[in-house]
């Protein structure tokens, strides 16, 4: 069976069964984030089922995440990359690109975003100025359900439009019925952005998908690239502002241009 010990199995050459946590199933040479059994962990002279407990494969790490927080503490916002053979706690974390901020998990078993003042603590810490509201018991920050809280002034306060998550590399624009010189496929731009946001170029053509300064997605033409996004141009736009959730996920209509004016499209759709 799969075990979790401490210096005493190593001490052994592991040539035995001693441990602190255990999968109940004999593995059959699954590894551990395979085996499909409940996990026990021991209190004090019990061995306790628990069904929380989970071992992934650091495969399930997300290489990169992305973070929006755009009606406050707006400098986390942005691309978080895995720091590579680095933990905090026991979990991964995560760097901001071109900034100073982390996203960790604290000593209190929440995921925390913190300046570089918890990297000189080692993260031996719960410091940052956001977290989640719930104890992630493992749960990756994108996969996590539940609300995030952001310090405003001296307090903090639930901030549902703070998203944390992975971004689509491809995303597919039908608009079937105007601008179809907008459809296809949309490749993200690695390493770019367009107001805090990530940026999608067509395959094969000159439109690009951004986030406009109304905070809006857009597809536009190369107007919009000569004007480095700094602008709200297109040919379709989202009715909603998006708040940092991805154009295939936003619940919103799209409208596009039709002679002088933009009309709503319900067969407009983007999807990953």
């Amino acid at each position: 069976m799969w075990i979790i010990g401490g210096p005493d199995a190593k001490e052994k050459n592991f040539e035995c069964s001693r441990g602190v946590i255990y999968c109940q199933v004999v593995h059959g040479g699954l590894p551990p984030d395979k085996v499909n059994g409940t996990w026990f962990w021991l209190d004090d002279d019990i061995f306790r089922e628990d069904h929380c407990i989970e071992v992934t494969s650091s495969l399930e790490r997300p290489a990169l995440l992305h973070v929006a927080s755009t009606l406050g503490q707006q400098t986390c916002s942005g691309e978080y990359v895995l720091a590579a053979g680095e933990t905090a706690n026991g979990h991964p974390l995560w760097k901001q690109v071109g900034g100073t901020h982390w996203l960790y998990s604290g000593k209190n078993g929440m995921w925390i975003i913190g300046s570089r003042e918890v990297r000189r603590m080692n993260f031996d810490c719960s410091r940052g100025v956001i977290y989640s509201k719930m104890v992630h018991g493992g749960v990756m920050p994108d996969k996590l359900g539940g609300a995030w809280l952001r310090l405003d002034g001296s307090k903090f306060k639930e901030d549902a439009a703070i998203t944390i998550g992975t971004k689509p590399a491809v995303l597919n624009v039908i608009s079937p019925k105007g601008q179809r010189r907008c459809e296809g496929e949309y490749v993200l731009v690695a390493g770019q952005t367009a107001n805090g946001q990530p940026l999608w170029k067509q395959m094969g053509g000159k439109c690009w998908l951004y986030s406009g300064t109304a905070g809006m997605w857009i597809i536009a033409g190369s107007d919009a690239k000569r004007l480095k996004f700094d602008c709200s141009k297109g040919l379709i736009y989202c009715k909603a502002q998006h708040h940092g959730v991805m154009p295939d996920k936003v619940g919103s209509v799209w409208l596009r241009l039709d002679g002088d004016s933009f009309i709503e499209d319900v067969r407009i759709n983007i999807s990953a």
